[in-house]
């Protein structure tokens, strides 16, 4: 069957078929309407959910303070109000201190999205749906730019814009463009590389190339990981020269080094620093389970579902496994196509990158390849061959291949939009809850008493967040510890009874996100 497509399409651009007038009305109608949707979709309910404790990282480093001075606070006993000093935006501290302490900190992350991020606030303040909105606009302008990529890779509008629409309704496409943090940057920088060196290729130009090199440099000064999207840029330009020297490779072989010769001082921070976020995915969970992982990854492409419900979890299988399909009928497609010279690009960018982490976390007994976000090109990239797949079927000149393209479509268009509807409506930003799991309670306090705590910088930042403003607490610096009598939850979930029912769960603040959970007398379990 993809031979047969393949042979009827091998020209996209001049279509040897034509759908009725009225068909192609709608089929146009409802991509505006997606893409339409999807702006939409980024710019709404920015503070509807609760923070997120990975976005407390980007508040703390654009705040500028250090993390000396909260480790000065380590043992006393504080207010929810002076933790959350460590969240704001301080008159007195300057964008090179916080360029210092990210440097000395967390190196890995590149300073381009929290120095972006920390001039967004000064202009527009350091509120949640503030500094929010800036991952927003990004993921607009990424909107925009899968459409100029996937122009360049196709000659063909309509296939573009079927690209686009999918992307626009993306619910993992929308996830980062609400949360504060940099993949979203990431995505739209790897996508941007793409269209200069595409361009370069075809028409030269020294500022084509000069662009290139620039981005791609921004790029890996926002995500050390976008290292991997240049070694698949290596790989197509490799595998499209036939290793025959010309000009304009050895310009591409120029703009690389180029930008890792610029990328090299941070590099040597990243290696000889000290990275707190390093060592956290360092858990040997099996090749089997990083193929489940990644497949269903590729599913919340689609749809994305509580993680807590067993028919929400089915559900994703179902999906995943129809988007795994239809992902490799696409590779297939576009390999088939005599546009895949060009189109080829795009399964580069999708498989080698996504199989450099896999490989790197097989052998070293890691798991960054099941957390969506650090393999979050490669993903976006899968959705864009999809969208080459239907919208080159739907200029088919067979009408019955047409119908089957426009069915798909819509069907993916529909789930995903139900997707980013359900996904809006949620006050918490993970399927699988806030993030960071119970906090160890060492001393419960009352009567006015603060609280005793051992947690890691992360929680305690989070906690800050959800506690009210006079509420005194002592806290300790520490990892994972044993199973203790009493644990503080970060959960919008009130039942939370029922997820755990071996403790008593008691509200603590006004806004119910926050519970202290008492391990209940082994007799009073039992009955």
């Amino acid at each position: 069957m993809t031979a047969t497509l393949a042979n009827g399409l091998n020209q996209v651009e001049k279509p040897e078929g034509k759908s009725s007038p009225m068909m192609s009305k709608f089929i146009w109608a409802v991509l505006a309407l997606a893409i339409v949707a999807g702006v939409a979709f980024r710019c709404i309910a920015l503070d509807r959910k609760l923070i997120w404790a990975d976005e407390t990282v980007t508040y703390f480093f654009i705040s500028g303070h250090s993390n000396d001075e909260l480790m000065q606070l380590e043992g006393k006993a504080v207010t929810a109000e002076q933790l959350m000093q460590f969240q704001r935006l301080d008159s007195k501290k300057t964008a090179a201190d916080a360029l210092k302490q990210l440097s000395e900190r967390q190196a890995e992350q590149g300073p381009v999205y929290y120095m972006l991020a920390r001039s967004w606030a000064v202009k527009f303040g350091d509120g949640l749906a503030s500094v929010r909105s800036f991952s927003a606009v990004i993921g607009v302008l990424i909107i925009a730019a899968v459409f100029w990529l996937c122009l360049e890779l196709f000659g063909s509008t309509l296939a573009a814009t079927v690209a686009c629409a999918l992307i626009a309704l993306s619910p993992l496409a929308l996830l980062y463009s609400q949360v504060a943090r940099p993949y979203s940057l990431w995505s739209l920088e790897a996508i941007l590389t793409g269209v200069f060196l595409l361009q370069g290729l075809r028409h030269g130009g020294v500022w084509r190339w000069v662009l290139y090199a620039a981005v791609t440099c921004l790029a890996l000064y926002t995500q050390v990981l976008h290292q991997s999207v240049v070694v698949a840029q290596v790989v197509y330009v490799v595998l499209q020269s036939r290793l025959r020297i010309s000009k304009r490779i050895m310009a591409f072989a120029g703009a690389i080094l180029v930008a890792e010769l610029l990328y090299w001082p941070w590099f040597t921070l990243i290696e000889t620093g000290h990275n707190e976020a390093s060592t956290w995915t360092e858990n040997n969970i099996g090749a089997a389970k990083i193929g489940e992982g990644v497949a269903a990854e590729i599913g919340r492409t689609v749809l994305m579902a509580s993680g807590h419900d067993p028919t929400g979890q089915m559900i994703q299988t179902g999906i995943s496994i129809v988007c795994i399909g239809l992902a490799i009928f696409s590779f297939i497609f576009i390999v088939g196509t005599k546009l895949g010279h060009r189109a080829r690009y795009l399964l580069c960018v999708a498989l080698v990158p996504l199989a450099i982490v896999v490989f790197r976390d097989i052998q070293f007994g890691h798991f960054a390849s099941v957390i969506d976000r650090y393999v979050i090109v490669s993903l976006l990239t899968v959705q864009m061959c999809v969208g080459f797949l239907i919208g080159s079927t739907l200029q088919s000149r067979k009408g019955n291949v047409r119908k089957g393209a426009l069915a798909v479509m819509l069907t993916l268009l529909v789930a995903q939009a139900g997707s980013c509807v359900w996904f809006l409506n949620q006050n918490e930003f993970r399927f699988f809850g806030i993030g960071n799991g119970r906090i160890r309670v060492d001393k419960v306090g009352g009567d006015g008493e603060p609280i005793r705590i051992t947690a890691s910088k992360m929680q305690i930042m989070t906690l800050a967040h959800f506690m009210d403003s006079d509420a005194q607490l002592i806290f300790t610096f520490g990892g994972p510890s044993p199973l203790v009598k009493n644990y503080l939850l970060l959960s919008p979930n009130e039942e939370v009874t029922h997820r755990y029912p071996t403790y008593t769960a008691t509200a603590l603040g006004r806004k119910g996100d926050l519970w202290l959970l008492t391990r209940r007398q082994r007799k009073m379990a039992s009955q």
